[in-house]
């Protein structure tokens, strides 16, 4: 995106189309299709189905759900208060 708001300006400056993509390392064409465009190029990715979606449906019922994983913080965060209460604290010195 930021190549796109480079190329344009540049372009808007008075810079060739040629030159710009010869500084940038890109093709003629992607600067011509930048200048050309309305907005920054943004990617979409179709979904597909996978050897997994017939299992998605159950997993997502059990995401909403504190199911234990490492990720989770507030779960994490509660053992680590409890600890606490089982490591003991060092003791004061005594004094000789």
């Amino acid at each position: 995106m930021e190549d796109w708001a480079l190329i344009r300006r540049l372009v808007a400056d008075g810079v060739p189309q040629r030159q710009v993509a010869r500084d940038l390392g890109v093709g003629r064409s992607t600067v011509a299709r930048a200048v050309a465009s309305d907005g920054p190029p943004k990617y979409e990715r179709p979904e597909v189905p996978t050897s997994f979606t017939p299992f998605r449906t159950g997993g997502a019922a059990v995401a909403g759900q504190d199911a234990g994983h490492a990720g989770d913080g507030d779960r994490r965060a509660g053992r680590l208060d409890r600890v606490d209460h089982v490591v003991p604290r060092p003791r004061p010195a005594v004094a000789a």
